[in-house]
């Protein structure tokens, strides 16, 4: 049986990403999370101490604020927004890529 999203814990998440292949996944996997603005809600407790768990234990997983969504939303006081997560597969093929040398190349102005 397959779970709903906004149900699974920090923990499953953790044991879902630690061992799995990479290649499995987005190099950057966005998530929505929902319970972290009541009254109660901090990062000593909860949602946000279980990303900070997650980012502490694992190397190559991370877990970090989608800060550049709102300036490219129509919308950028929406509430949804604030709750957009990304998780980093950093181990994912595409960031060995990256390291690669990439040729430098300069382009002309024809303005200056």
């Amino acid at each position: 049986m397959q779970k709903k999203c906004s149900k699974i814990t920090g923990v499953e998440i953790k044991a879902l990403l630690k061992h799995s292949n990479p290649e499995k996944y987005l190099p950057i996997i966005h998530m929505y999370r929902d319970d972290i603005d009541l009254t109660g809600h901090s990062i000593f407790c909860g949602v946000e101490k279980a990303c900070q768990e997650f980012n502490e234990t694992l190397k190559l997983r991370k877990i970090e604020k989608n800060i550049f969504l709102e300036t490219t939303r129509l919308f950028k006081k929406a509430k949804w927004i604030k709750k957009m997560q990304k998780i980093h597969i950093l181990d994912h093929p595409i960031y060995a890529q990256s390291k690669e040398k990439i040729p430098f190349r300069k382009l002309a102005n024809p303005y200056l």
